[in-house]
């Protein structure tokens, strides 16, 4: 099973779940993160909030090391896609024509 966190700038809330998740080393179930606005001049490649946090719970080699720009082709090869706001889901379904499988996660991004 493929799962994809998906967040707007795959800097802060996504990396994390991917980092916790990939964790676990769950048998038979591969992660990864996306964002919709993922632009390295916005936040560069992860939030030093992020950041600290996955040092702190050291999760480090679990990080992917660079932020990841959502399409279509990830969302389509995705089992599952859960969306860290429904605002993301919104953009996806309406700007990449989204219709797999998904769950909302309303986590609140920092700073906006």
């Amino acid at each position: 099973m493929k799962i994809e966190f998906v967040c707007r700038g795959n800097t802060f809330r996504s990396r994390l779940a991917e980092a916790y998740f990939k964790s676990k080393q769950v048998e038979g179930v591969e992660v990864s993160s996306s964002g919709t606005y993922a632009r390295r001049d916005v936040d560069g490649p992860i939030t030093w909030w992020a950041q600290r946090i996955i040092d702190r719970e050291r999760l480090v080699q679990a990080e992917s090391r660079d932020w990841r720009q959502v399409t279509p082709q990830i969302l389509a090869e995705a089992d599952l896609v859960i969306f860290l706001g429904k605002d993301n889901y919104e953009f996806c379904r309406d700007n990449l024509g989204f219709v797999g499988d998904y769950r909302i996660w309303e986590v609140p991004d920092i700073g906006m």
